[in-house]
């Protein structure tokens, strides 16, 4: 079971909703790739624009992170994912989707849950 409290599950309806935030669900082993993305494009001023969500659940710990894109565009996510991702991801995908998995298959269909989860989809 995943808990967060009713004002973190709006605030993520409401980035998804507003198809104006990347929301990154990675698994454990691309945290340099979040380090490396929120030193880039969300340090000093800029990091009111990015955000973490930790948890737990029945299958382990879990992290989202938010980025707004005026921070970060597209172009500037494949730049950084590159060849690091699990998955490979197109500008177009990025173009259509806000919710990027970096992670395997698997992981991603677990992520995937539990993001429905959290916010009770």
């Amino acid at each position: 079971m995943i808990t967060v409290g009713n004002e973190v599950k709006k605030l993520l309806r409401d980035k998804i909703e507003s198809w104006e935030w990347w929301i990154l669900l990675p698994e454990p082993d691309c945290a340099y790739l979040i380090e490396e993305l929120e030193e880039r494009f969300y340090s000093d001023e800029a990091s009111a624009d990015f955000a973490a969500v930790l948890g737990m659940s029945e299958f382990g710990l879990f992290s989202i992170y938010t980025g707004h894109k005026r921070r970060m565009s597209a172009q500037d996510l494949i730049d950084l994912i590159g060849n690091r991702s699990h998955l490979p991801i197109t500008l177009g995908q990025l173009r259509k989707h806000d919710i990027i998995f970096l992670a395997g298959w698997e992981q991603a269909q677990i992520l995937t849950a539990q993001l429905a989860r959290l916010l009770d989809y």
